[in-house]
C-alpha cells in the first residue's frame, strides 16, 4: 500500500501502541466507534492450583491493529488506553494488508502460535535461559534455522549452536559484560 494512503483519506491498517493489558478494551472501544479492528489472539492452557483452563492470550502484547483514516487519527489517540500509533518519525507506519492476512491465517489454523522476538542477521544477543544462559553471540541464518555464533578471539575461531529465538536477550547484549562472569 502506498505511503500516502493516509493523505488520500483511505483506511490503511495501522498498529496502535496501547497501555499494558488494555488490548481487549481498546479493541472494543475502537469497534464501538466504527473502526475495523484486529487483535490477534491464541489459545493457551493456564494451570491454577485447582484447575486447568483454556484462555485467549494476545499474541502481540501492547498492540492493536486498526483501519484508521488520516482524519480519524486524533479520535483514536484520544481513546482511553491508547498511547500512540507505531510511527517512523512523525508518520504512522502502515501495516501491509498481506501481513494482517498472514497472521489471521496462522491464528485461524488453531495450531500453537508463539510470539518470538524479531531477529536480524548479525544482531548481538545474550542467551537468557537454558544451559547456555549468559553466553554472548551473534545471530546468523543457516538453512532456515537460527543459530548463534560465539567467537573465541584468542583462538581465532568460532562455534555455532541452534537457537530458540525466545531464549535470547537483546537488551543485555548491548550492556557491557560484568566482571563477575
Amino acid at each position: 500500500m502506498p505511503e500516502d494512503a493516509l493523505a488520500r483519506n483511505e483506511s490503511p491498517w495501522l498498529a496502535l501502541l496501547v497501555e499494558p493489558n488494555h488490548e481487549r478494551a481498546v479493541a472494543t472501544r475502537l469497534r464501538r466507534k466504527g473502526f475495523e479492528v484486529y487483535l490477534p489472539v491464541r489459545r493457551e492452557q493456564r494451570r491454577w492450583s485447582d484447575r486447568i483452563k483454556e484462555t485467549e492470550v494476545v499474541i502481540f502484547p501492547g498492540y492493536v491493529f486498526g483501519r484508521v483514516r488520516y482524519a480519524d487519527r486524533m479520535r483514536v489517540l484520544n481513546l482511553p488506553g491508547v498511547r500512540s500509533f507505531v510511527c517512523s518519525g512523525r508518520e504512522p507506519i502502515l501495516v501491509d494488508e498481506s501481513e494482517i492476512a498472514e497472521v489471521r491465517a496462522l491464528t485461524d489454523t488453531r495450531l500453537p502460535v508463539l510470539s518470538v522476538p524479531f531477529l536480524h542477521k548479525g544482531q548481538k544477543v545474550v542467551i537468557s535461559q537454558g544451559p547456555l544462559a549468559s553466553l554472548r553471540g551473534v545471530i546468523v541464518r543457516v538453512r532456515d534455522a537460527w543459530r548463534i555464533v560465539v567467537n573465541i578471539k584468542a583462538l581465532g575461531c568460532a562455534v555455532a549452536v541452534e537457537l530458540n529465538p525466545g531464549d535470547v536477550d537483546f537488551e543485555a547484549a548491548s550492556r557491557p559484560k560484568s566482571s563477575g562472569r
